[in-house]
């Protein structure tokens, strides 16, 4: 059985749903007639109020016993999962010499293999009646950014994971589909750890320049709402390509003139662009 299927009410687990654009997705979803399960890590922290009915469960994606367990809990209350949405993450900046391997491994803990947790909980499920995984990736997924390499190196894996997935799971009718956005307002700025060694080091002056850059492109950014309305869109598509990429036009070209420029000349623009010599 498919999404296109008269079925009862459709099922979905919206990971890191409790800011940003998990929470769009699980309102939009919810608008839209889906009963969402909200993950959270702390559902005793304040939750946002939401005129919407989502249904919040605790889930700390970097946990298997966590993740087991809000999937269990799903599978006992609605009797089925139709779609994931994998949103959890945050974002680091600063450069390679600097972040320690702690923080490293960390924002693979949550960004990569809190989405591959996730999935590998819900894969026996899904197999039973088909359905749909979108994971949330970033235009960072594509191309690399300076002082950004940890987060770039955990959206790259999960570019990769989610293709292979896709192989895996399309027999067993589970779509497997990646949305990549550029920049948009969200709570990741926020939350965003900056490397404290990077400002005050040997890439200070560089590191300063582009965060100044990369500030300004995030002030012209819009909401989140598009990224949301594509994976509605995603999860009502019997068919859904692979990879989606939404962003502002000056971003999401960004990705095809990797492929088509002279390294070095895309490299020099790009340089440029971020204000770096």
């Amino acid at each position: 059985m498919t999404m296109a299927d008269n079925s009862p009410q459709r099922v979905v687990l919206v990971t890191g749903a409790s800011s940003g654009i998990g929470l769009l997705c699980a309102e939009r979803l919810a608008a839209k007639g889906w009963r969402v399960f909200g993950g959270a890590r702390n559902v005793s922290a304040p939750i946002p109020v939401s005129d919407f009915n989502i249904q919040w469960l605790p889930m700390d994606v970097t946990e298997d016993a966590s993740v087991c367990t809000a999937i269990d809990r799903i599978l006992t209350t609605a009797g089925r999962i139709d779609a994931i949405v994998n949103s959890a993450g945050y974002s680091m900046r600063g450069s390679v010499e600097d972040v320690p391997m702690e923080e490293a491994r960390a924002i693979f803990e949550t960004n990569f293999l809190g989405a591959l947790r996730v999935c590998r909980a819900a894969a026996p499920t899904l197999r039973a009646r088909g359905g749909y995984i979108v994971n949330i990736s970033s235009l960072a997924g594509l191309i690399g950014l300076p002082f950004t390499a940890h987060y770039c190196a955990s959206k790259f894996a999960l570019e990769g994971f989610s293709e292979s997935l896709r192989y895996e799971m399309a027999p067993h009718g589970v779509h497997v589909s990646l949305v990549e956005p550029g920049d948009y307002r969200t709570g990741i700025q926020a939350s965003r750890r900056i490397s404290k060694e990077t400002q005050q080091g040997i890439y200070a002056r560089a590191f300063d320049s582009f965060l100044l850059k990369r500030e300004a492109f995030e002030a012209r950014a819009a909401t989140a709402e598009p990224v949301a309305a594509l994976v509605e869109k995603i999860l009502e598509d019997p068919a859904p390509s692979l990879r989606y990429v939404v962003a502002m036009p000056a971003q999401g070209v960004l990705p095809l003139l990797r492929r088509l420029l002279p390294q070095a000349v895309y490299e020099f623009c790009f340089r440029r662009l971020l204000g770096l010599n």
